[in-house]
């Protein structure tokens, strides 16, 4: 029931994967091997900290290779407050359904 709220509740900002992780749509990752001077490398892990090195070079690099149009979308989207309140009353209603439905 709490991660239906989640997913409601992100939902009307970004597209979320079910699991929390922001994703606009999060396609098959692949995996790559790259070249860092360990001086960098070191930093990486100092200040971004292991496990979340590959999201922090994703995020810096998709702005320059993908096309941004449907997240400015979203943050349109999330502005309009006569959309969002009805977009949070319809997440509110999809979770009472969901705790009344028969298990």
């Amino acid at each position: 029931m709490a991660r239906l709220l989640d997913f409601c509740t992100c939902l009307t900002e970004r597209l979320y994967i079910l699991d929390g992780s922001p994703k606009s749509v999060r396609s098959t990752m692949k995996r790559m091997t790259i070249t860092l001077d360990e001086a960098v490398y070191d930093g990486l892990n100092r200040r971004i900290g292991k496990g979340r090195i590959s999201r922090f070079i994703e995020d810096l690099v998709r702005p320059h290779v993908m096309d941004m149009s449907l997240d400015e979308g979203y943050r349109a989207m999330a502005a309009d407050k006569t959309r969002e309140a009805e977009a949070q009353e319809w997440c509110n209603a999809l979770a009472g359904d969901a705790a009344d439905a028969a298990r």
